[in-house]
């Protein structure tokens, strides 16, 4: 589950991007992403290796942030 932190940032995420003037129409491509991922699944693709990349890149630039900060990992409480 995520905290209250982690819910504003996500909505600042929302915000910045500029995503609040449709919410309905960002759910619904969600929802779109997400049966298409299910489906793939179900036709024996676990993992799609976009999705894959895609954590691997934000690990590695958010370690890349910290070493550059001199700081450490930030996890939620």
């Amino acid at each position: 589950m995520y905290d209250k932190q982690q819910k504003a940032q996500y909505g600042g995420i929302v915000v910045a991007l500029g995503l609040e003037e449709d919410l309905e129409g960002y759910a619904r491509d969600i929802g779109v992403v997400e049966r298409d991922l299910l489906w793939a699944q179900h036709e024996g693709m676990h993992v799609p290796t976009y999705v894959l990349a895609g954590l691997r890149d934000a690990v590695e630039a958010y370690r890349e942030r910290l070493t550059r900060l001199g700081t450490g990992p930030v996890r939620p409480a």
